[in-house]
């Protein structure tokens, strides 16, 4: 998350060690599919999660996942900037110009 945001119980962060080797999008990436989804529902069969819960999923390094990651996490950003509760919210994408007539 950008400088400044803060976490709670609620909503938590994950942190990496600086000497960790790992890059944030691989970790993400790994949280993210569908082996650590059936994990998350062995381990931690609740509605929530906590820091210990998920301390405890393996995290899968895969070679070339940090662009895809990079690449859906930019597209994410962009179509929730496209609500008018993000911060970063300009205009409606529906009254967007087009400069291509087609």
């Amino acid at each position: 998350m950008p400088s400044g945001f803060l976490f709670d119980q609620a909503g938590s962060a994950i942190f990496r060690a600086e000497d960790d080797g790992r890059q944030l999008d691989e970790m993400l990436a790994s949280l993210n599919s569908v082996v650590t989804g059936s994990v998350a529902k062995i381990l931690s069969p609740t509605i929530s999660f906590t820091t210990g819960d998920i301390r405890e999923y393996p995290i899968l390094l895969l070679d070339g996942v940090e662009v895809a990651t990079r690449r859906l996490v930019d597209l994410g950003k962009v179509d929730w900037d496209a609500y008018e509760r993000s911060w970063d919210f300009q205009s409606l994408p529906i009254l967007a110009v087009s400069a291509d007539p087609t």
